[in-house]
């Protein structure tokens, strides 16, 4: 194991902790809870997953989380809920002008998370470390596939 994996994972709870405070006082602005924030924030940046099961998976939020904040986010009009033409079990996320200016501050919040997180790092090394990122979120996808064959 390596010496190191203690801080990763010190980092990750931290970074996280820090993030989703953030997102929560940025959507009371907007006049969302933090789960809207934190679904509309999912879906704006994902636009290939836009149905509830998408954020279930990719984002490990319960299925109740997410159906409450997409009930809410619909409610107050900043996304659609359309039912798929093709199996009507399906419903994709569409989202409204309305939410434009409330997702822009909430990605903001992203760009300004991230760019405090990478203070002092070479912009070589970041890229190098978000692409081992990548794979492992990529590994984790797979294995979460695996598991629901």
């Amino acid at each position: 194991m390596h010496k190191n994996i203690g801080r990763f994972m010190f980092m990750l709870k931290k970074s996280r902790h820090q993030f989703e405070h953030d997102l929560k006082e940025c959507g009371h602005k907007h006049g969302i809870s933090g789960a809207e924030a934190s679904v509309l924030l999912f879906f704006g940046n994902n636009p290939d997953f836009n149905n509830a099961k998408d954020a279930v998976c990719f984002r490990g939020y319960s299925k109740a989380y997410v159906s409450k904040a997409i009930n809410d986010l619909e409610h107050r009009g900043f996304i659609k809920v359309i039912e798929d033409d093709k199996d009507h079990r399906y419903q994709h996320i569409v989202i409204n002008d309305r939410a434009q200016d409330t997702l822009k501050d909430l990605q903001d919040i992203q760009l300004k998370s991230m760019s405090f997180m990478k203070k002092n790092i070479d912009s070589k090394d970041f890229d190098t470390f978000m692409k081992v990122v990548d794979q492992m979120a990529d590994n984790l996808v797979e294995q979460e596939k695996e598991k629901n064959v």
